[in-house]
């Protein structure tokens, strides 16, 4: 089982996965469960093997599969390599610059778009959760800038980690200026990407340890001032409360910084490693 999270904002999108998979009586971490064309990412979700079927078909095709053709292209993929009654058993999310789709092929013939923001797998009803909770409240989703859209999809994945079938060890796709970006943590088995990138996958995954871990620590900031605000609810919001929640302020907004610079050092490295 597993969570994908994808959206889009004004420099970009992003998708985010984790690596578990399970069974019945046993789970496996490492796996790979996200592709990167060359203009759009897509993540499974489902029967591993399944998965690995419409992966590898991908890779063998994946010169001629733009974001044009893609949805339509994995339905036919899935028409050809699963039988009917055995196709409710993987879903895909397939992630543009523009916009977000799932393909279900259990329910539907067509992909379902989904605007900018989309999750699927076990622990999507954890970001649902949590990205509702936020909208009904009116708390701002930032998505303004290619770092912005990837901190909130990392924050609505890290609600996924509630379930016992969502692990830590994540893979990160991104789709700006009409290419693409693989990153993710060290532990990932990558089968199913360019031999330039599988070669580099140890320093792409420096990296991504680098970008990720800025913006925990942005939530971990945002946490913090959450908390100061918290007397509010009594009416005994303080000069202290006020005081801890400009440091946050300043805090984020350095970080946010690094976290630009970061991103940026990374696409560089990755555009002269994968052309």
């Amino acid at each position: 089982m597993t969570c994908h999270v994808a959206l889009v904002g004004a420099g970009g999108a992003v998708m985010l996965c984790d690596s578990q998979g399970s069974t019945d009586v046993s789970e496996m971490h490492g796996l790979q469960k996200m592709v990167a064309g060359k203009d759009f990412i897509v993540g499974g979700t489902g029967g591993m093997d399944l998965i690995n079927a419409v992966f590898e078909q991908l890779m063998i095709d994946i010169a001629g599969v733009t974001a044009d053709n893609a949805a339509k292209y994995l339905f036919d993929t899935i028409d050809k390599l699963v039988w009917p009654g055995a196709r409710h058993n993987v879903e895909f999310l397939l992630t543009t610059e523009t916009a977000v789709h799932a393909i279900l092929p259990g329910t539907f013939r067509t992909a379902r778009n989904r605007g900018i923001f989309s999750s699927v797998g076990s622990g999507a009803s954890f970001v649902f959760r949590a990205f509702g909770r936020d909208s009904q409240l009116g708390i701002l989703i930032p998505n303004n800038t290619l770092p912005d859209t990837f901190a909130t999809a990392e924050t609505y994945l890290d609600a996924a980690n509630e379930s016992l079938t969502v692990d830590d060890e994540l893979t990160l796709g991104i789709v700006s200026g009409g290419r693409t970006y693989l990153t993710g943590d060290p532990t990932v088995r990558l089968n199913f990407a360019p031999d330039e990138l599988k070669q580099n996958w140890p320093a792409a995954s420096v990296y991504f340890k680098q970008i990720r871990g800025i913006a925990q620590t942005m939530r971990g900031e945002l946490r913090t001032a959450q908390q100061h605000l918290s007397p509010i609810r009594t009416g005994e919001l303080g000069p202290a409360n006020h005081t801890e929640m400009d440091v946050r302020n300043a805090s984020i907004q350095a970080l946010r910084n690094d976290l630009i610079v970061a991103m940026g050092k990374f696409m560089g490295w990755y555009e002269a490693i994968v052309p």
